[in-house]
């Protein structure tokens, strides 16, 4: 339920990507990425984050710290561009129309990690062309411990349960909620159901 509210809430400072004033929700954000209505001009570099950054980004968020602007520009189709988590094999060359294009100068990594956690967008990392990322992380309820980071558990993480060592990932999520109940919650599930 805190992490549907907070995908609702506002954490980031988007420019020039909605109509009005207000500053959209992360919630907004994911969509606009998800349905490539911002892209990445080709000088960008890749997408390189690494597990832990994520998991840090998404626990700055939940803690509802503030994880900087993130600065796009709406422009002519001049610049060779791709989606948010697309591979080097999918830049658009432009094609010099009179549309406009809304573009992201800062912010790449943290839009497209929002991307990588909460939806099943394909996202490619480095220079990869052929191998997706693939990410499950789960919001553990039950933690109590001094490491909020540790609040976030990726499904192929090991983690004690009750003496037991498990992967969350040897269970289908159904299987997960019968011997956890809602201990575990899969942010990609928190996502479907937020919008």
């Amino acid at each position: 339920q805190f992490l549907k509210l907070h995908l609702k809430e506002s954490w980031l400072k988007v420019i020039n990507m909605f109509d009005n004033d207000k500053e959209p929700s992360v919630n907004e954000l994911i969509q606009v990425a998800e349905n490539e209505k911002i892209l990445i001009p080709e000088f960008q570099r890749e997408f390189v984050w690494e597990r832990l950054q994520i998991k840090l980004l998404i626990d700055s968020l939940h803690s509802d710290y503030t994880i900087n602007s993130i600065l796009t520009w709406e422009g002519p189709d001049e610049l060779a561009r791709r989606r948010v988590g697309g591979s080097i094999k999918e830049i658009q060359i432009p094609e010099m129309s009179k549309e406009k294009i809304t573009y992201l100068l800062d912010g790449q990594q943290r839009t497209t990690s929002l991307l990588l956690a909460f939806t099943d967008k394909s996202i490619f990392k480095r220079k990869n062309i052929r191998k997706k990322e693939q990410l499950n992380l789960f919001f553990d309820s039950g933690y109590n411990g001094d490491d909020p980071e540790l609040k976030f558990i990726y499904d192929d993480e090991l983690i004690k349960i009750n003496g037991d060592e498990i992967r969350l990932n040897q269970f289908s999520e159904k299987e997960i909620f019968e011997k956890y109940g809602t201990r575990f919650i899969s942010l990609k599930q928190v996502y479907k159901y937020s919008k």
